[in-house]
């Protein structure tokens, strides 16, 4: 028998029983999909070490029946952080709150932080360019909105819907100016491969080079949470080795800037013999020490409408709403 011990926490329980925090907190609360074999050996469990289940975290979690979980895996980003206050702008004024959870690009992280929004009976998502995020791992009474990331299985849900901005278009766009403006040679540099907004700007990158027949194209990965650094580092080797490129296609303005600083240092000058187009609009490309030429994303916006379509999809269901796919525009500035 389990001895029984003082301050014995739901880890514990969770460690003892060999499931899941989440599993023994649905248990405790009489819900979840947990076997009978799974319920009886959390409840010996619980008995023998004399667990009590803390009515402050009970209280708290009633309180979260209004919250809305936001997952994304940089909030240092600006990118992430402007659709953050989107959202949070919008759900504050439905009368809602919101958890955030920062996964850092970290598969395991954002399993624990799905663990925990089932723990906290949480029953909102809004998912941003998530790792492996899937609706079939929340409760069946969860709904999600779903921004540059897929869930994991394909299966139909009527309580998710996807929204992204026209990424594959905005490449293009980016692509076909610098071409108009007189490059050859393209470099581009994407964000991590792999990631729904990544290969649609990957696409749209290389069908405007397939309509206007260029053929001399490089292309590098810039690793999240770097990107600036990296985008440097790629620029300075491939300086270093001569090789030749008079036009940049960055995934995002965080790698324009990165380029265009390595660029300047350099000695090139930008945009006379390099042109530069950046994606997204932050306020890095206006006031970059040259401001960017950029894909303008509706930011706020696709984060106030998430906020706005998660809240309808808890209360009314889906009625027919449809995954959206934003307008883009190209700002035209400094760096072409």
């Amino acid at each position: 028998m389990t001895e029984k011990k003082e301050n014995v926490t739901i880890k514990d329980v969770a460690r003892q029983a060999g499931v899941s925090v989440a599993t023994v907190s649905q248990v405790v609360n009489g819900n979840g999909h947990a076997s009978e074999e799974t319920k009886n050996k959390i409840l010996r469990i619980i008995e023998e070490t004399g667990y009590v289940p803390n009515s402050n975290a009970r209280s708290l979690r009633k309180k979260q029946d209004d919250a809305v979980a936001i997952l994304l895996p940089d909030i240092s980003n600006e990118f992430y952080a402007r659709m953050v206050q989107g959202i949070q702008d919008t759900l504050f004024s439905l009368g809602r709150n919101c958890v955030i959870f920062n996964t850092r690009y970290n598969e395991d992280i954002e399993k624990q932080s799905i663990e925990l929004i089932c723990a906290q009976h949480i029953k909102a998502v809004i998912a941003i360019n998530c790792i492996q995020m899937d609706i079939c791992k929340l409760p069946s009474d969860c709904c999600a909105v779903y921004i540059d990331s897929c869930p994991v299985t394909e299966k139909s849900n009527e309580r998710y819907v996807y929204f992204s901005a026209d990424h594959e278009h905005g490449a293009y766009l980016a692509t076909e100016k610098l071409i108009q403006k007189g490059c050859r040679d393209l470099l581009m540099i994407t964000c991590k491969t792999g990631e729904p907004a990544t290969e649609q700007r990957r696409k749209g990158f290389n069908r405007a080079c397939k309509d206007y027949q260029i053929e001399n194209t490089l292309c590098y990965e810039a690793k999240p949470r770097d990107y600036n650094d990296a985008a440097q580092k790629i620029v300075q080797r491939l300086l270093k080795k001569g090789t030749h490129f008079d036009g940049v296609f960055a995934q995002n303005d965080i790698i324009a800037t990165g380029v265009l600083t390595q660029l300047l240092q350099a000695g090139i000058r930008v945009p006379d013999q390099v042109k530069i187009v950046g994606f997204d609009d932050i306020s890095f490309a206006q006031y970059a020490v040259l401001p960017l030429t950029t894909v303008h994303q509706p930011i706020w916006e696709m984060g106030s409408d998430a906020a706005k379509t998660v809240v309808e999809l808890l209360e009314k269901g889906n009625e027919g709403r449809q995954n959206r796919v934003f307008p883009i525009s190209l700002v035209i500035r400094q760096t072409t």
